[in-house]
């Protein structure tokens, strides 16, 4: 899919999750959970790097304590 046809982005009470809908509101695929492994590889290519804690960029690891209060869950391997 284009991303010139999304035409809107709805939150909704289900929390961090993702699900993609056609012109007539039918799911495009199945939902995506915050919780959802398919992409970890790709993530923990974005944060790794040198000096690091429990595999975080050192700089990430402090702009995501600056965002957040507190650290993201270690990195799966």
């Amino acid at each position: 899919m284009s991303p010139k046809a999304i035409i809107a982005v709805a939150v909704t009470s289900m929390w961090s999750v993702t699900l993609p809908v056609d012109e007539q509101g039918q799911p495009l695929m199945n939902v995506m959970s915050w919780m959802d492994l398919r992409g970890a590889r790709h993530s923990w290519e974005l944060v790794k790097g040198f000096p690091n804690v429990q595999g975080y960029k050192l700089s990430v690891l402090l702009k995501y304590l600056d965002r957040h209060g507190f650290p993201p869950r270690p990195p799966m391997r």
